[in-house]
């Protein structure tokens, strides 16, 4: 007999919400009970669309899924939170730390809260991240992201290393203690086709101020890669290419060309209803505690108008 669908609603429907909805509709385990978004259109779907969140109200769901312009999520978070609504959240989790903390607040000791840290929810991640320790102490580690295309709109006003960094950050978390400091070494935004594109380097420092890793973020080229350099052998993840990630331990190779395993967004949502169906209280707000003030101070100084580059310590 085949177990009940766990009703969902779906908030905000554009690039991802839509990536989300495709997914669900598709799932064995979930089911859309409405989505809410800003415009209202004449649609055949038979699912419920509503424009106002006064109309969800009264309205039983089991999760949602916030997927909307991140201005707008810790307005909805709390109202979720509040109503002890296990939610899932896209990044960037929220606009700043003064949010956070508040978030953190209504979180504690509730339902389950998942961010989408997309490498986070990665299989391929998360089956190389077993060999950590294998690897020895970690000495180093390089990242290299971005992504081509012409999605950040002049008219969104967003650069896209301000949309990139939460996913490079939480990947970092696995590899550097609580604190860390981080120095903008170059930084500059170009205009093509009204869309933003960017070069950003970040060295990140440990707790003791000793450089520990490198940050190349360009969507001028599309990379997704992360080398980790241990005392006694090397990790590699490529996202984008699981033919080029391996794991190297005193000169013995653990490749992954025959790789194959769901998207981390099937992933993500395999979780979430585990975690609403055994009642885990899993809170992904931690991970984004560990680096939203240096998020903060980063956003602050790679606005439009671009930065002057002082290789001060954030």
């Amino acid at each position: 007999m085949l177990k009940k669908k766990l009703k969902i609603g779906l908030i905000g429907f554009g690039r991802f919400g839509k990536k989300y909805f495709n997914n669900l509709i598709n799932s064995s385990y979930f089911e859309v009970e409405f989505i809410l978004k800003k415009k209202q259109k004449k649609s055949n779907s038979p699912t419920k669309i509503f424009n106002d969140i006064k109309q969800i109200n009264n309205i039983k769901i089991d999760g949602a899924i916030i997927a909307s312009p991140s201005n707008t999520h810790y307005d909805l978070c709390r109202h979720f939170l509040r109503k002890n609504i296990p939610l899932i959240l896209e990044k960037p989790a929220v606009n700043n730390f003064k949010e956070l903390k508040k978030l953190l607040i209504l979180k504690r000791g509730k339902m389950p809260l998942l961010v989408n840290h997309s490498d986070l929810y990665n299989p391929l991640f998360q089956e190389i991240l077993k060999f950590k320790k294998k690897i020895g102490r970690i000495k180093f580690v390089k990242f290299n992201f971005g992504k081509f295309d012409y999605q950040y709109t002049v008219k969104k006003r967003v650069l896209p290393a301000s949309d990139w960094l939460p996913h490079i950050f939480a990947t970092l978390t696995n590899f550097v203690s609580k604190k860390f400091k981080v120095k903008i070494k170059h930084n500059e935004h170009k205009i093509i086709k009204k869309s933003y594109f960017q070069n950003l380097k970040i060295d990140v420092l440990n707790e003791n101020g000793k450089f520990f890793s490198e940050i190349e973020f360009s969507n001028f080229k599309t990379n997704r890669s992360i080398d980790i350099y241990g005392s006694n052998g090397i990790m590699r993840y490529d996202s984008y290419n699981p033919k080029k990630s391996f794991v190297k331990i005193n000169n013995k190779f653990f490749r992954f060309n025959e790789f194959k395993s769901i998207t981390p967004m099937e992933n993500l949502l395999k979780k979430f209803h585990y975690s609403i169906v055994n009642k885990k209280k899993i809170n992904d707000l931690k991970i984004v505690y560990k680096y939203q003030k240096i998020l903060d101070q980063i956003n602050k100084r790679i606005k439009l108008n671009g930065v002057k580059i002082n290789k001060k310590i954030l």
